[in-house]
């Protein structure tokens, strides 16, 4: 799977003490957000995608995250509807790769019909200064 780098942040963000629901302006600026995110996939924007991520996101390098983007992006094809299924909101820490997180995280789950059919997104967003900025991305195919 093209987004498997970034797969174990999520994850670990998942695992981690959640409470039920977002804080609602917290879920409406990571809700704009994904409509940012969704807009610059399907203009292959990658780029502009890396230059806005968290610096944990940034790890392999923008030649790397473009690379497996555009895997994903070849797969997927374009993003026609996509709509959110959950969500999660934590206030604390977390820890990935042995590196410690602080911060308000949230985790969204959107339906999401591709080009090619139906997928799963699931993104996690650090909230900080009233924006969200990416952590973690995963896709996965529906089942038939």
């Amino acid at each position: 799977m093209p987004s498997r780098r970034w797969a174990g942040l999520a994850i670990a963000l998942l695992t981690s003490t959640l409470v039920a629901c977002a804080a609602p302006q917290d879920l409406t600026i990571a809700e704009k957000s994904v409509a940012r995110f969704h807009e610059q996939f399907s203009a292959s924007q990658f780029t502009a995608i890396y230059a806005e991520a968290d610096p944990a996101m940034q790890d392999g390098g923008e030649a790397e995250f473009a690379r497996l983007m555009r895997r994903v992006r070849e797969q997927y094809g374009d993003v026609r509807t996509s709509g959110l299924t959950a969500s999660k909101w934590q206030i604390g820490n977390v820890v990935f790769d042995d590196r410690p997180f602080n911060g308000t995280f949230v985790i969204m789950a959107y339906r999401t019909e591709f080009s090619s059919g139906p997928a799963t997104e699931t993104f996690t967003w650090r909230i900080t200064d009233g924006r969200a900025v990416l952590m973690g991305y995963v896709v996965d195919p529906e089942s038939p």
